[in-house]
């Protein structure tokens, strides 16, 4: 009779950890889990910004330019994602490239590989079609924009895990911003980087960043760092 009992508290025992494990599984599916394996997508990132070099002829090709008309601008679709990675000068690319890469290891734990493109697709589109809407630029290029959204976006996303940090320096973002819409953009910045800061695509890729993760949150696509 004990050899019986102990051989169904097992078959019990295992069952439950089976249970366990499936439950486990689907929570992964439902809710990926931050990640430091970005590798690839990161990669990317800075090889399309090495690809298009900051010379002329790539400048013409790749930048964007908000002031085409409806019919120009879906003959050169392109140009909505283009613009971002490319870049007025050497010095502009060394600095957004320096960004991201302080990025890449102040926030040790990312969202996975595919949320990352995703997000990149989605703020390029966003600030491309913001810029295209409410302003009067003749072309830009840089990756400024993205960088202000991911950086609210991974500050969002790893709120949890250091409240009073990652508040402070989301204030400061989005305090950044709101000083630039307000004054302008620093002249002594547009001079040391040889080229005009686009404020408004700053604005635009910090609320396309915001709206991301409350998209994200609402639908249960992504679990915050440290809940």
């Amino acid at each position: 009779m004990a050899k019986h009992g102990f051989l169904a508290k097992k078959r019990t025992t295992k069952a439950r950890a089976n249970a366990d494990t499936r439950n486990i599984l689907l929570l992964t599916m439902m809710k990926p889990n931050l990640t430091q394996n970005i590798g690839l997508p990161f990669t990317i990132l800075v090889g399309l910004m090495l690809v298009l070099v900051p010379i002329e002829p790539v400048i013409e090709v790749f930048e964007l330019r908000p002031y085409y008309s409806l019919e120009q601008l879906s003959v050169e679709v392109w140009r909505l994602l283009s613009g971002h990675f490319a870049h007025a000068s050497w010095l502009h690319l060394a600095i957004n490239l320096l960004n991201l890469i302080l990025l890449r290891f102040v926030f040790r734990e990312w969202v996975p590989a595919k949320t990352l493109i995703v997000f990149i697709i989605f703020s390029a589109l966003f600030i491309s079609i913001g810029l295209w809407t409410i302003t009067n630029l003749t072309s830009y290029v840089g990756f400024s924009g993205i960088f202000h959204g991911l950086l609210i976006y991974l500050l969002l996303l790893h709120w949890q895990s250091s409240r009073v940090i990652f508040s402070i320096a989301a204030v400061c973002v989005i305090g950044k911003v709101i000083y630039e819409q307000l004054y302008g953009a620093s002249s002594a910045l547009a001079e040391f980087i040889g080229v005009g800061v686009a404020i408004d695509s700053h604005a635009l890729g910090t609320a396309a960043g915001l709206i991301f993760y409350l998209t994200q949150i609402t639908f249960s696509l992504v679990q915050p760092l440290g809940k």
